[in-house]
């Protein structure tokens, strides 16, 4: 089998690997994703740990997340796919995330 290296990827810009983020507390999610010679991919799918969600930007792209409160430090993998025709790449991003502190 002969295959073309066509460029793609994917990846985060924030949060950064094994941030430690406070359930209920918005923070934002940056990601990307290149189709590979200098093209847009198509249609990017991006999962905060319920499940993937298409994606309207095409190149980059930023959300505010807000997780959900933990009962207990809990970590969630956050994962960003990119498709160029048959190609498709998969990034992933883990985070934990933990209950706000007790506020007397």
């Amino acid at each position: 089998i002969f295959r073309v290296d066509t460029g793609l990827s994917a990846g985060f810009t924030a949060p950064a690997a094994g941030t430690q983020l406070v359930g209920g507390y918005a923070v934002e999610v940056a990601s990307f994703a290149d189709g590979g010679d200098d093209a847009a991919p198509d249609s990017p799918i991006l999962d905060l740990g319920q499940g993937f969600e298409e994606i309207t930007a095409a190149r980059q792209w930023s959300t505010n997340w807000t997780p959900e409160v933990p009962d207990a430090s809990t970590e969630v993998t956050l994962r960003v796919r990119a498709f160029a025709g048959t190609d498709s790449t998969t990034a992933t991003r883990t985070v934990t995330v933990i209950p706000p502190p007790d506020v007397d």
